[in-house]
């Protein structure tokens, strides 16, 4: 009988950060048939990968991003995003990922969020999920998939839009 070996499985953290999603999910997304969904596609090649700071690899890697946004009845919008890094080099260089994964996806993101106008102030909050497909194998320590609520504010002000964003 043969078997069936996902290439990557939910932890106990990832399931509760589903549930979470599953949870705010029905009360953010009511949406608006009246207006039309968005969809943004980006991609980039950059000549390094820097995560908060941290050098990730020091090599090229190309980067993709897929947003989905629903307007919702109340005027905001939900949005689904996926973001993806990956390596072009099996060397990473002076980096904190290992080598030997050019071709592979080395960190995956995934979110949503619901933003809302109130007032003079564009207001969000959602879910972040970082995935790290070779965490295991970083070189110094593993580096763990993690998830993250946010919170942000902001508004417009002399043309600039600064906001404060919690994690």
């Amino acid at each position: 009988m043969a078997t069936f070996t996902p290439a990557w499985s939910l932890g106990v953290r990832d399931a509760r950060s589903f549930a979470a999603l599953a949870l705010i999910l029905p009360c953010a997304c009511v949406f608006d048939s009246d207006r039309r969904a968005t969809t943004d596609v980006t991609a980039a090649v950059a000549s390094s990968f820097v995560f908060r700071g941290q050098t990730m690899t020091d090599r090229p890697v190309a980067q993709g991003t897929l947003a989905v946004n629903l307007p919702a009845k109340s005027g905001g919008t939900t949005s689904f995003r996926a973001f993806g890094n990956l390596d072009l080099d099996d060397d990473t260089g002076r980096a904190w990922m290992d080598s030997g994964h050019a071709g592979e996806f080395t960190q995956v993101e995934l979110s949503v969020a619901h933003t809302e106008r109130i007032g003079d102030f564009d207001v969000s909050a959602g879910l972040l999920q970082y995935t790290w497909p070779n965490g295991e194998t970083f070189p110094f320590e593993p580096f763990p998939n993690t998830a993250e609520a946010f919170a942000r504010i902001g508004t417009e002000v002399l043309g600039l839009l600064p906001a404060v964003t919690v994690h």
